[in-house]
């Protein structure tokens, strides 16, 4: 018969990447004046275009306050510049004069230009277009460098995280299918492929963590729900097997079982492959329509008569 080995692997569903938000470290702290977004934000949130949050820091947006907007102070300084080009033409400034008014426009470009950086740091902008997952800050809460503010997953379809035993990894490459269901919608098959496999096993548990990304889910698939992949080790196009208690151990045989020949038991060694839900794959020793003893097996001898049961080919 056709046999598949399956294992199964019990995981939880992600978004194909995730992003923590976080203050910029060019700040010292700031305290959370506005959050755009909330958690479970999703068609909204594109890159670099979306503002999640505005931080409010002593030393960058009030001292910019003090400043006029970037289009009014560009005129006031190549008025202010032109002024004193005239002035100098017409011998009424003197050089140095001309000279020190332009280095202090100069100096007040510098001043504007690190304002507007430093106040750039208090708008805390969505680096992925994605679905907000978590918010670690409200309005009012003081927000230091490098601590997230919020989490972001983005990224098309889902990832399923799995850890497979490194007995049953090695028959796993990437690029195998595997189905997956999920444990709150029962009905629904989903269709996996390994996209990646960790490249070490863990220390404690010996296993090794298997990545399959899911192209096409359900909206009614969250993040978050538990899932369960059904990786696919190995395909038998015509595995023999017998029930385990029907495999015995003696002397002369590391294994072997009872066959039934013209009527009486005979024993036979054989190699056992695999066990699988009480059945054991016997990989050597064993034809297709051999009749095997399946019960009874303590009061059988070499050459005792038995009784076959059930219908022909059958295991007896």
């Amino acid at each position: 018969m056709r046999l598949t080995v399956v294992a199964c692997a019990i995981g939880t569903l992600l978004l194909a990447a995730h992003v923590a938000r976080a203050a910029e470290p060019e700040l010292a702290f700031g305290k959370l004046r506005y959050a755009i977004c909330a958690v479970g934000d999703k068609d909204t949130i594109l890159r670099n275009r979306i503002n999640l949050a505005h931080l409010h820091c002593p030393g960058s947006g009030w001292a910019y306050n003090g400043f006029p907007e970037r289009p009014t102070f560009d005129r006031s300084m190549a008025s202010r510049k032109s002024a004193c080009e005239k002035l100098r033409a017409e011998g009424v400034m003197a050089e140095q004069d001309v000279d020190a008014a332009l280095a202090a426009n100069r100096i007040a470009e510098a001043q504007l230009e690190a304002l507007q950086t430093r106040l750039s740091f208090t708008r805390i902008q969505a680096p992925v277009s994605g679905v907000v997952t978590a918010r670690h800050v409200e309005v009012g809460d003081l927000a230091s460098p490098r601590a997230p503010l919020l989490e972001l997953a983005a990224g098309d379809g889902l990832l399923l995280r799995v850890p497979v035993s490194e007995l049953e990894v090695v028959r796993l490459a990437e690029g195998d299918l595997a189905d997956i269901t999920v444990d709150a919608l029962p009905e629904l098959r989903l269709q996996g492929r390994i996209a990646r496999i960790y490249p070490a096993a863990d220390s404690a548990s010996r296993q090794v963590t298997v990545e399959l990304k899911i192209a096409e889910a359900p909206p009614t698939v969250r993040l978050g729900f538990l899932a369960r992949a059904h990786l696919v080790l190995e395909t038998m196009p015509a595995a023999l097997l017998v029930p385990e208690d029907a495999v015995l151990r003696g002397a002369e045989a590391a294994s072997f079982v009872w066959l039934v020949r013209d009527g009486v038991a005979a024993m036979r060694p054989v190699e056992v492959g695999l066990r699988i839900d009480g059945r054991a794959v016997i990989s050597r020793g064993l034809a297709p329509g051999d009749q095997v003893v399946v019960s009874g097996m303590a009061k059988v001898r070499e050459g005792a008569p038995v009784a076959v049961v059930g219908a022909a080919g059958e295991p007896g």
